[in-house]
């Protein structure tokens, strides 16, 4: 089943719905422990996946729901609810975490001499230098540090990095672009992260290589929410392609899709321009 979503000026953003073996589907960034176990106990006691994973049609690369996808894992379960996109199209926005270092200045320094950096002042970097290495800015210095040849490296670096610094009990949040400059400009540390391009995010899921957390934010135009898909049509789901599209029919045919305004909070933010809820 597919919602299409018209623009004035662009080609129309397709949302293909499905039921997709969960062995076909490919992983590009690590989960957060914690948040794993929170959420296998909310799907466990809710019964339901409330949103459903999104993925690239091409690839099968998951980019929104990871750790969706490992807990149904953890379940035994063959199958998760999907929505199939063209990750080209141009509504989908691939953005970078940001982190606030909560913690005494002198930890953090320390840490830093045990890697290679260039210390220079935070208003000579030009744009381009920001979207390649991890710099770290404070006030108006900057600590560019040298990490790896590609964007896998860097962010590998930046892994073992941070685990460095909750070593020093230095707290790290991770937020947005935005909210971290504003942090910057309070006195606050922060770590401004490189660019990551669709096609890296591709490329390395497809060999198996997994970025840390936190590493994408990946942004719809239209984000598809609270699908609220039963557990149990899960586990009784049959092999066959045939079979699992009349499954999938027969529920969506119950439910009535409702399209809103984004930037809103309802059990997070969300920062996409409109929420696809069914009802």
């Amino acid at each position: 089943m597919e919602y299409i979503y018209f623009f004035e000026t662009e080609e129309p953003l397709i949302l293909k719905f499905d039921l997709v073996p969960l062995d076909e589907l490919l992983l590009h960034e690590e989960v957060i422990e914690d948040h794993l176990k929170k959420l296998s106990c909310a799907i466990k006691e809710s019964g339901v996946i409330s949103d459903p994973v999104i993925i690239d049609d091409y690839s099968k690369v998951v980019l929104d729901g990871t750790h969706r996808v490992c807990v149904l894992k953890e379940m035994h379960l063959e199958f998760a609810p999907v929505v199939r996109v063209n990750y080209a199209h141009n509504a989908i926005q691939l953005k970078r975490w940001f982190r606030i270092l909560d913690g005494s200045e002198k930890d953090i320094i320390s840490v830093l001499n045990n890697l290679n950096y260039e210390q220079v002042d935070l208003p000579s970097i030009n744009s381009d230098l920001l979207d390649r290495e991890i710099v770290i800015a404070k006030k108006n210095s900057a600590f560019i540090i040298e990490a790896g040849k590609n964007v896998f490296e860097k962010y590998s670096a930046l892994r073992e990095f941070e685990k460095l610094l909750r070593k020093k009990c230095v707290r790290i949040d991770y937020v947005t672009e935005n909210e971290a400059l504003e942090s910057l400009s309070q006195g606050k540390i922060i770590i401004m992260t490189p660019r990551i391009e669709k096609q890296d995010v591709i490329n390395f899921a497809k060999k198996n290589l997994v970025f840390p957390p936190k590493s994408t934010r990946h942004v719809f135009k239209l984000r598809p929410v609270f699908l609220n898909f039963p557990l149990s049509l899960l586990k009784e789901l049959k092999a066959a392609p045939e079979a699992r599209k009349e499954v999938l029919r027969e529920f969506l045919l119950e439910r009535i899709p409702l399209e809103i305004e984004g930037y809103l909070t309802i059990d997070r933010f969300y920062e996409e321009d409109y929420l696809l809820l069914f009802v």
